[in-house]
């Protein structure tokens, strides 16, 4: 295995309500200048199924998957591959004028 990974265990997300795995979160995103993109600060507890339209705050199944994956040990790494990020130390920019 290559120094710096280790072994992940993969999740698969579904929605209760119809089993489909096309299933979004809310999530709220930061223009950083920098780079000139959109950069993902922090997600929130909605869920959404993309095909039957149910949703909730916390609802979607969530089962390990038998693959494993490698992830960074690095924090920034392994924030991303979860999509998770810590707001209290990632606070999104306030705006400001030019």
């Amino acid at each position: 295995m290559t120094k710096g990974f280790r072994p992940r265990t993969r999740v698969r997300v579904k929605c209760p309500s119809c089993g489909s795995e096309n299933v979004a979160k809310d999530a709220l995103a930061r223009w950083a200048e920098e780079t000139q993109a959109w950069e993902l600060c922090g997600t929130f507890d909605h869920e959404s199924c993309l095909d039957c339209e149910a949703e909730g705050d916390e609802f979607l199944l969530r089962a390990a998957d038998e693959k494993p994956d490698a992830v960074s040990k690095t924090g920034a790494d392994v924030r991303r591959a979860n999509n998770l990020v810590d707001d209290m130390q990632n606070p999104p920019l306030p705006l400001q004028k030019d």
